[in-house]
C-alpha cells in the first residue's frame, strides 16, 4: 500500500468518524422507551402551555437522536387536540449534567392515520 492509498484510508476513517459523532440515529423500541415517552410528553406539556391550548399525548410513532453538546432527540409522537388526533414532530435539547431539557420545536405534520384507512369498504 503507498502513501496516497494510506492517506485515502486516513480521510474515509475520519469521515466514518465524524458521521458517528455528529450523526442523526434511530432509537430502536422508541415506542416502548420509557425515555423517549417521558420526553414525548414533556414536549406535549411544553407547547400546551406554551400555546394555552389542551393537547393531550397520544403515543411515540418513532424517534431519532443527535448527540450534540447533549442529546438532540428528534421524536414524531401522536397528539389529541380535542377529538381530533394530529402527529407532530418535536426536537428537545437535553444537557443531563446541567439538568437541562428544553423544547426547540414542535410542529404539527398532520392528521394521525385512521385506524381504518387499510380496510376497504
Amino acid at each position: 500500500m503507498d502513501t496516497t492509498d494510506m492517506k485515502k484510508l486516513e480521510m474515509e476513517e475520519e469521515d466514518e468518524e465524524e458521521e458517528i459523532l455528529g450523526g442523526i440515529f434511530e432509537v430502536e423500541g422508541s415506542q416502548s422507551d420509557p425515555t423517549i415517552n417521558s420526553l414525548a410528553r414533556f414536549a406535549v406539556d411544553q407547547h400546551s402551555k406554551k400555546e394555552n391550548a389542551i393537547v393531550e399525548f397520544v403515543k411515540v410513532v418513532n424517534a431519532k437522536i443527535q448527540d450534540v453538546a447533549g442529546v438532540l432527540y428528534y421524536i414524531t409522537l401522536e397528539a389529541k387536540v380535542g377529538e381530533k388526533v394530529n402527529v407532530y414532530e418535536a426536537k428537545i435539547w437535553e444537557q443531563s449534567w446541567l439538568d437541562l431539557k428544553e423544547l426547540t420545536e414542535f410542529k404539527l405534520v398532520g392528521d394521525a392515520p385512521s385506524v381504518d384507512s387499510g380496510k376497504k369498504a
